[in-house]
């Protein structure tokens, strides 16, 4: 198993959040422990925040270290986008996001999995 400090050490990024193996994960919604480290970065923003620019944002910051997150992928570590959208009728961009073909190419790349969570508040 690579540790967090490898992770950083390779890609010469600091993560935004790392969760280590047994830590329950802030924010999580289910309360679950970790069954694995993480290391993460992380864009987030209000209601009125476009997705879309988001995941760009977080590929620009990644895309210089590309190659070595591919090759982390190929070490055995998975790798995943995730997307997590709270929607309430106060969401001044409404419902939903896309995806360019160039953060379709970088998380393709990248052997990245891609997971969407979307909650309805109200």
């Amino acid at each position: 198993m690579i540790e967090i400090a490898q992770i950083t050490a390779l890609l010469g990024l600091d993560p935004d959040r790392t969760v280590t193996i047994g830590q329950v994960p802030s924010g999580s919604v289910l309360r679950k422990p970790a069954s694995r480290n993480m290391w993460e970065v992380i864009e987030s923003g209000d209601d009125s925040a476009d997705v879309d620019e988001m995941l760009r944002q977080v590929c620009g910051r990644l895309s210089p270290v590309r190659e070595e997150i591919r090759s982390l992928r190929d070490a055995g570590c998975e790798v995943m986008v995730s997307v997590i959208q709270y929607l309430s009728a106060a969401d001044r961009t409404g419902p939903g996001f896309s995806l360019d073909s160039a953060t379709l190419e970088f998380i393709s790349f990248i052997g990245a999995e891609l997971d969407v969570d979307q909650y309805v508040i109200e």
